[in-house]
């Protein structure tokens, strides 16, 4: 995955070249992409810190079913979510 990457970073290194020429404002917003796909490539060096950036990732899409809101109490809906980010993170989901 990480060499595929770095291949990535150089084309998108050569793209940002090429498209120097075209404005300021496209330069400037390559740079942050390949700025951010290398922080990306640093920080996720090993299977288990990629594993846990998807999982961390679930944990903030989820969300509690809106026909349930009225009908549980806020404390209710806490829990729900904390057991499903449990579940995501821990592996033992209850759906």
């Amino acid at each position: 995955m990480f060499e595929d990457t770095r291949d990535i970073l150089v084309i998108a290194q050569d793209e940002l070249n090429a498209l120097n020429q075209m404005g300021r404002e496209t330069s400037l917003r390559l740079i942050d992409e390949i700025k951010r796909l290398r922080c990306e490539v640093e920080t996720l060096s090993t299977p288990s810190e990629r594993e846990l950036a998807l999982k961390a990732q679930a944990v903030s899409e989820l969300k509690f079913p809106v026909m349930l809101r009225r009908m549980w109490s806020g404390a209710e809906v806490q829990e729900w979510l904390a057991e499903q980010s449990d579940g995501i993170l821990y592996g033992h989901a209850t759906l």
